[in-house]
């Protein structure tokens, strides 16, 4: 079901939080946007130029937010629409818990190799001249990760890992004009939405796109949650270079990763340090630290408009496995066919899922993007906002209840963060931001009142080094979670 009216423009998207800096409106034909770096480390589009009505309309089609153009289930419907259909993880061919046997891929992805593995079954079968991906910086001072083309099977897996981090797409779509070619994309879901959306406004691009790999979301991070945690690390803001957020350990399961962070430290010498994610404060990802706007009014996790879509396999008994297991969906005849193949060959180990497996792999996203967003959108309707039009209609009755506080908290958190952080940061103290940022956690984690636990967080919160204090407040959530689930299902 949807709801809201009006399409919005590029300007009123941004304006109402709802851009996730894809750079889709600035990659469409004769754009009148390019986009720019902001002070809270996102991307926005700017207007350069006059534009025709065409091309606004152009560009407004393939923003994924703006709501001009078609959703997520009409999308997909018209490249799968022959499949079986689920509500968590959209239409479907195939599920699979996979992992690569060949080479290096595993080892060196951030799950079970297989997005890297899928890209060089492309080059190796003469399917793709090129593929746009994210790959990594490497200098200090420049943008830790970007878009990019990669033209051999080589130089695509040389680009692998999970990249927690704001990019846009318009560049590398310029670069592929230049060079046009067949090709396939990775991205996050709004991602893989916005170009579909965009190569309907151009045949070319249209006619060359081989394939879709989605990368499944939990949602998009700033580029200060890389800084943050590396300032954490000992590395300042401006003296980091490289950021691996999922780093695997030998003997940690696959969903306890650890990050590395790589750069200068206070005294100017090259370091390279590795932390547990338990041990950079409030990582928690249901916090939402840094995390755009955009991404709380989203409701693809997996990336339904994709050819296949990439996640963990964090489920029983995969997510013991430090080696780490991708979550697979296949949609296209030709992704079946490469699963298949590898399988076959033996380069590929598998299992099958069913779509409830899939959905508990993404249990906690789903939540987030059904339930908590229906509240999301009615807090927006009852505070006479803008209402999005979503897949997902806006339910009031859950606003004033402890889920839908909880669910708003998130909210609060994420905006909240990209202030106070740059105000640490023009400080240069990361203390303040900690400071600044303590009541908003501890709303989100419980009141005084709601447990012993809560109150023992608060009480002890200045004293507690961050491990201890992480792993309190997740035991004080799971515990809440466990009776809000038991409540559920009375």
């Amino acid at each position: 079901m949807e709801n809201g009216s009006a399409s919005l423009s590029i300007e009123q998207v941004v304006a109402e939080g709802l851009c996730v800096g894809c750079g889709a409106c600035a990659a469409t034909p004769c754009s009148p946007f390019v986009m720019a770096s902001t002070p809270i480390g996102s991307y926005t589009p700017i207007r350069v130029d006059k534009a025709s009505e065409e091309s606004e309309h152009f560009a407004r089609s393939a923003c994924p937010f703006s709501g001009e153009g078609e959703n997520e289930d009409v999308l997909a419907r018209a490249q799968f629409g022959d499949l079986t259909h689920d509500t968590s993880i959209g239409y479907w061919r195939q599920i699979r818990a996979a992992h690569s046997t060949e080479g290096n891929f595993r080892a060196n992805g951030t799950s079970g190799g297989m997005t890297s593995w899928f890209l060089s079954e492309l080059f190796r079968r003469d399917l793709i001249d090129s593929v746009i991906h994210v790959h990594a910086g490497g200098d200090v001072g420049e943008p830790l990760f970007a878009y990019d083309l990669s033209d051999t099977a080589e130089s695509s897996i040389s680009w692998v890992k999970s990249r927690y981090h704001v990019v846009e797409m318009s560049e590398a779509i310029s670069l592929l004009r230049q060079q046009p070619g067949r090709f396939a994309f990775v991205g996050v879901p709004c991602f893989v939405k916005a170009l579909r959306l965009l190569v309907n406004t151009d045949e070319e691009l249209k006619h060359n796109l081989v394939a879709t790999i989605a990368l499944v979301c939990g949602h998009l991070k700033s580029a200060r949650y890389a800084e943050y945690a590396g300032w954490q690390m000992g590395i300042s803001p401006g003296q980091l270079s490289t950021f691996d957020f999922r780093t695997k350990i030998e003997g940690r399961p696959a969903n306890l990763y650890a990050m590395t962070a790589s750069g200068t430290d206070l005294h100017r010498q090259p370091v390279t340090i590795t932390k547990g994610a338990e041990d950079i404060r409030w990582s928690d990802w249901g916090l939402g630290l840094f995390k755009l706007q955009a991404c709380d009014y989203c409701d693809d996790v997996v990336g339904e408009t994709a050819d296949i879509s990439m996640g963990d396999a964090w489920i029983p008994p995969y997510s013991a496995d430090w080696r780490g297991t991708n979550l697979v969906i296949t949609r296209s005849e030709l992704a079946e066919a490469i699963m298949t193949d590898g399988e076959r060959s033996g380069a590929v180990h598998a299992a099958v899922l069913t779509p409830d497996d899939a959905a508990a792999t993404q249990s906690a996203g789903l939540r987030h993007r059904r339930r908590g967003l229906a509240l999301r959108l009615a807090a927006r309707e009852r505070d006479g906002l803008f209402v999005p039009r979503k897949r997902v209609a806006p339910d009031p009755s859950g606003l004033e209840t402890p889920e839908g506080n909880r669910y708003l908290a998130r909210e609060r958190i994420a905006k909240l963060s990209h202030t106070y952080y740059e105000a640490a940061r023009q400080q240069g103290d990361l203390d303040m931001f900690f400071r600044l940022m303590r009541n908003s956690v501890r709303e989100y984690y419980g009141s005084p009142r709601s447990s012993a636990i809560a109150w023992m967080i608060q009480t002890i919160e200045k004293l507690l080094p961050n491990r201890a204090l992480t792993l309190i407040s997740k035991v004080h959530t799971e515990r809440n979670d466990r009776k809000r689930r038991a409540k559920a299902n009375r």
